[in-house]
């Protein structure tokens, strides 16, 4: 998800949906994360 903005109610929502895969290097406003920093579950 991106692209915060004020809703219908006035409230914060997102209001554009994007789909990343683990491993992605993706930009959130004023932030960019390297998703495969992210720790992964285990597959028991």
């Amino acid at each position: 998800m991106s692209d915060l903005g004020p809703g219908p109610d006035g409230r914060r929502c997102y209001r554009t949906r994007h789909d990343y895969v683990f491993g992605d290097k993706i930009t959130v406003g004023e932030w960019s994360v390297d998703t495969s920093e992210f720790r992964r579950y285990r597959t028991s």
